[in-house]
């Protein structure tokens, strides 16, 4: 069986071109890593027997004979399983170092054995995002092959996949199952990070000696991206530059030269090649030195996400050698390397987590961009040209659909808006009317329900300045005085004069609305009617001379009272917000959101943020969006280039 098999990586075949010492350095990593690892496994095996029996303990007499079942299915099987958990780990990292590829277990019939739990291994990739991404660039550029979390063999798929064939003889039944992977994920795939932390100073130990463990700071697994890096000097020169970033995290090695050249840099950025002056041209050393320290300001920057982070850690390595190949790399704005990150950059900064990280997302797109750099870059510079076409068309594609969608998120709200304020102006015309006048039950009818929907639809049609607009007010004045008495013979004369065009006009007003041509004819004639007895002065004035009853404003239910607005910088830090500016906070979920303010009403004081493909997230309005900046997890992304801010921010270091 594959378990028995006793495996070295002095008898693999170098099939990667590994030189012996970096073999050398592969056999103490996995020596490193395995021991740990071994040792959490033993303490999962450990824990199995006490927890079975504690279920047991708690269980049914059914469920009881379950468990213990399964105790001495798991006392029977534990050497086999910790020999062959063992023994597969060993193979598997030795089969990769000979040919390159992860090849998962394999059972007694032949077929790959996969952990079917992809969550657990998922997770485990998420807990040590930023340690695994480090590990993939260091042995990356061991390598010279493309080393990713699914090809890397410290990674908790492979671990997963290990644990899934040391386990896959145990006749047990499927919760038990379940138990023990929870027991595995708890025991071992939480405990991994000792392990990858010493992995990380291991290998920062073999690839760089001369810095001892105290003086680098291991606690950030990025100190191997940081302090290590080799690239050919030259396209003609066969030997290999190592450049090494003393020290450990933010701690830099100052002197006036490297003050002057990045003086220079900060200065000449904006320049044209032709304009600058090579000879001030940073040196090799303090050139890559500079790259290291945009690299380490960049990467603390607080408008990155985390997985963006990691994704654009892996591009240290190569912006480097492009340091040392173009010496003017870092003053040259219009580099297509520097275009590239810095584009790389401001698009990750509006990336949200829920978008995904497959191939056809703006993540996806960036992990192939990276991987091309990593793979294909030697010392051609027309790659960079090529991914930055090939990116900026993505990006543009994408703006394009983007801006389509917030404009009918935004024209939605508008109209939405739009008609509510039609809604409330015509209302509050009758309404005003209504109650000053007393009109009979017909007329208020027909007012209510028909003339007010004409005055609704002017007012989005033409405006409320509009002579459509005063004509249609001026008939609702009418109908209101045709309907109050008339003593004065004049007056009576008038009226008449006054009928036949009124209902003309009403008439036509409804048709336009397309109101119901029955109510219209009986309302009409009810109108009619009434304005007869008008005439004949058959109203009772005792009704028509009192009070108009005023409806009481409904008052909201105390638990539906909003919540008093609180006056604060917060409250006049959301009504000077600008559109288009972009904030970051934690949705009900808990999880971090981007978002753009996409547009905002003076009249409502209506907030409306979209994310970056345009779709609207989040309608707020003043009060909330004041509340919402109160929170200490809420901040507003600064409107400047990152790679800009962390010069900045380099020349500021380096002046204090």
């Amino acid at each position: 069986m594959r378990c028995n098999n006793v495996v070295s990586l002095d008898s693999m075949q170098p099939t990667m071109n590994l030189n012996l010492t970096t073999q050398r350095c592969v056999e103490h990593c996995k020596t490193t890593f395995s021991g740990v690892l071994f040792q959490h496994f033993q303490a999962f095996l450990s824990r199995i027997d006490d927890t079975l029996f504690a279920l047991a303990d708690k269980a049914d007499d059914d469920t009881q004979a379950v468990y213990f079942n399964a105790m001495r299915a798991v006392r029977k099987h534990r050497k086999l399983m910790a020999t062959r958990f063992q023994a597969q780990w060993l193979l598997s990292f030795a089969d990769f170092w000979r040919t390159g590829r992860m090849v998962p277990p394999a059972g007694p019939d032949g077929a790959p054995v996969n952990w079917t739990d992809e969550g657990m291994a998922a997770k485990a990739v998420h807990r040590y995002q930023a340690s695994l991404a480090h590990l993939n660039q260091a042995f990356t550029t061991l390598s010279g092959e493309l080393i990713e979390d699914n090809n890397n063999p410290f990674s908790p798929h492979l671990i997963c996949d290990v644990y899934a064939y040391a386990t896959q003889d145990i006749q047990i039944e499927n919760k038990v199952r379940l138990i023990l992977g929870k027991l595995f994920e708890r025991y071992v795939m939480a405990e991994l990070e000792p392990a990858y932390q010493q992995l990380l100073a291991r290998l920062n130990q073999f690839l760089h000696p001369q810095v001892s463990a105290p003086e680098a700071d291991l606690s950030s697994p990025s100190v191997v991206s940081r302090t290590v890096f080799a690239a050919k000097k030259q396209a003609s020169d066969p030997s290999y530059l190592d450049v090494v970033q003393h020290g450990g995290a933010k701690t830099y090695e100052v002197n006036d030269e490297l003050k002057a050249d990045l003086s220079a840099l900060l200065a000449y950025q904006g320049d044209t090649p032709k304009k600058q002056d090579k000879s001030q041209s940073p040196s090799s050393d303090n050139n890559t030195h500079m790259v290291n320290m945009m690299f380490e300001f960049m990467l603390d920057d607080r408008n990155l996400p985390k997985p963006i982070k990691t994704l654009i850690a892996r591009l240290q390595t190569p912006m480097v050698k492009v340091g040392l190949l173009d010496k003017q790399f870092l003053q040259k704005k219009a580099h297509p390397a520097r275009r590239l990150l810095s584009e790389l950059v401001q698009a990750g900064v509006k990336w949200n987590p829920q978008e995904g990280q497959g191939g056809d997302t703006l993540f996806g797109k960036m992990s192939h961009v990276v991987k091309r750099v990593l793979v294909e870059f030697e010392d051609d510079m027309t790659l960079f040209e090529d991914l930055l076409n090939d990116f900026s068309a993505f990006l543009e594609q994408e703006g394009r659909y983007a801006q389509a969608a917030e404009r009918r998120t935004t024209q939605i709200k508008q109209g939405k808006e739009h008609l509510d304020i039609a809604k409330l102006k015509a209302n509050s015309e009758v309404d005003q009317r209504l109650r000053a006048f007393y009109v009979p039950s017909a007329v208020r009818e027909l007012i209510e329900q028909g003339w007010a929907n004409v005055l609704l639809l002017v007012y989005l049609r033409k405006g409320f300045e509009s002579e459509a607009w005063h004509n249609a007010i001026q008939v609702l004045d009418e109908v209101v005085w045709t309907c109050q008495p008339k003593n004065d013979p004049s007056e009576r004369q008038k009226m008449l004069r006054m009928i036949p065009k009124l209902l003309k006009r009403l008439r036509t007003g409804l048709n336009g609305i397309s109101y119901d041509e029955q109510k219209t004819l009986k309302l009409l004639k009810d109108l009619q009617a009434y304005h007869v007895r008008v005439l004949r002065g058959e109203l009772d004035i005792s009704v028509l001379h009192r009070t108009p009853v005023v409806q009481p404003e409904v008052k909201p239910d105390s638990d539906a009272t909003p919540t008093p607005q609180v006056d604060d910088a917060h409250l006049q830090q959301a009504k000077t917000l600008d559109v288009g500016i972009w904030i970051e906070y934690l949705d009900e979920n808990h999880d971090s959101v981007r978002s753009k303010l996409s547009w905002k009403s003076d009249m409502t004081g209506t907030y409306v943020f979209v994310n970056r493909r345009g779709v609207k997230v989040m309608e707020l309005s003043l009060n909330g969006l004041a509340s919402l900046l109160r929170r200490e997890t809420t901040s507003l992304l600064e409107d400047v280039s990152v790679i800009d801010r962390a010069m900045s921010s380099m020349l500021n270091a380096l002046k204090r």
